[in-house]
């Protein structure tokens, strides 16, 4: 049995992944069973929404299941899947789709290289999940609904019942989150893992061809008790849908309820779950959206290279950093080599700002200057930092909130050719400061010397 948490605004929800489920019979119907054959490959999507008391929340996500291997004299089915979060929208904001995450879907086998498996019997009882307990978070579905295969994989009666139930004691693990001593801004938590009772009952309630619509009632209590009601808990009830030809289930829709008493207050946190089962026709049209979206990031990085070759004179063939330090104070300038040269030191000249040390200026460049020597033994406000021979600079760390306070510089060595760095060689790293960063910048004239930049 592997348990899994979520904790969201003021609860905490618990995430069960399920071991193999005991059924019983009644009624009996034509038998039903999963069919998985090697080299086949489904993809649902699958979401859930949230109704929290603060706010709702809606997640899309996608699970493909892909058949590896089938035992014919047992029956028991080896799966794989892969499992992305496409898009999670609440109240305030909606985060961007991520095509991205969806690539997963079309690799052979499906996933990011290191799918999980699930070994099932044709009933869909758990019989292995090498791999998964470790990774059960990988494929979680929000709000405590449990891992996305399990919701697609609901267990089927034996014999061909029409009614059939599971029930199962299980543990599950919450991790509370509490203010130490009730004091603002200081968190303690704590691991807490409690029983529970769990049972679900199913019902074939319509048969229409090969299409069988299924009832299903939860309901998961804590033992736990405040007086004679639980803890907390979940129930509630939906239908799915299987095909008894494919040997499937094609959509389900689940409205569930979970609950939290405490001494002082009670809470509902009302539960939608929906999946349905992607034909051919939606695979390719997802397929178009990400070649799309693909598309589109490729013609924005294209323009803003163009841009920075029009506008921040960036030679050829070389491209601009992102920009670090503050963004305030003028506007943005570049200055390259046309020579394409590698910068190998930097100028520096502190200053003050409303009585404030701060740099002045920040002159990169790309020879040894004639005046290092002089400039760095005046001991003034100047400084010269350069490389030894046949190392460059290969990265800048700037240090700024209102002003640019402080910088570290490092070389690196030079490829063969001169053209760049070779970031394997770094030297070691160099910090030039115009003061301490304790609130309040000191004098600027804590600069190290040149020498100290060169490897020893």
């Amino acid at each position: 049995m592997q348990i899994g948490v979520r904790r969201v605004g003021g609860f905490s929800l618990f995430l069960f992944l399920l071991a193999a489920l005991p059924c019983t019979a009644q009624t009996r119907a034509a038998e039903l069973q999963y069919r998985f054959k090697p080299g086949d490959k489904v993809v649902y999507e699958i979401g859930v929404h949230v109704e929290f008391p603060t706010h709702t929340k809606t997640t899309s996500s996608y699970l493909v299941l892909r058949g590896r291997s089938a035992d014919a004299s047992t029956g028991k089915m080896t799966l794989l899947y892969g499992w992305s979060l496409f898009r999670t929208q609440t109240d305030q904001n909606t985060m961007a789709s991520s095509f991205d995450s969806l690539a997963p879907m079309f690799k052979d086998p499906p996933g990011d290289g290191n799918s999980k498996s699930l070994v099932i019997d044709p009933l869909g009882g758990l019989v292995d999940a090498a791999g998964t307990a470790a990774a059960a978070n990988d494929a979680q579905l929000d709000a405590a609904v449990g891992p996305a295969w399990q919701a697609v994989l609901p267990p089927l009666p034996s014999g061909g019942q029409r009614t059939w139930e599971t029930h199962q004691q299980l543990h599950f693990v919450r991790e509370l989150d509490t203010r130490e001593n009730g004091r603002p801004g200081t968190h303690v938590k704590t691991r807490v893992i409690s029983p529970a009772d769990e049972r679900v009952s199913y019902d074939v309630v319509a048969t229409r061809d090969n299409l069988l619509t299924i009832q299903r009632k939860y309901e998961m209590v804590s033992l736990e008790k405040v007086g004679d009601t639980p803890e907390f808990g979940v129930s509630g009830t939906g239908t799915f849908e299987f095909d008894s030809d494919r040997g499937l289930v094609t959509s389900l829709k689940w409205d569930l309820a979970q609950f939290f008493n405490s001494a002082n207050v009670s809470v509902k946190v009302p539960i939608t779950v929906v999946a349905k089962l992607l034909a051919p026709a939606e695979l390719v049209d997802i397929q178009k959206q990400m070649a799309d979206a693909q598309a589109r990031q490729a013609e924005a990085a294209a323009a803003a290279e163009r841009e920075a070759h029009m506008v921040h004179n960036v030679p050829a063939g070389m491209f601009a950093t992102r920009v670090a330090g503050t963004h305030t104070g003028g506007g943005p300038f570049t200055t390259a080599n046309d020579q394409r040269k590698p910068v190998i030191g930097f100028r520096l000249e502190t200053g003050s700002f409303g009585s404030r040390p701060c740099f002045r200026s920040f002159q990169p460049l790309y020879e040894r200057p004639l005046d290092l020597d002089q400039v760095n033994a005046a001991q003034g406000n100047q400084r010269i930092v350069i490389a030894k021979e046949g190392y460059a600079v290969g990265g800048v760390t700037i240090v700024a909130n209102e002003f640019f306070n402080a910088i570290r510089v490092t070389f690196m060595k030079k490829n063969r050719d001169g053209s760049g760095c070779d970031r394997q060689i770094p030297e070691r790293l160099v910090r030039h400061e115009a003061g301490q960063r304790n609130g309040t910048w000191q004098a600027a004239a804590i600069l190290s010397s040149a020498s100290a930049a060169a490897p020893e």
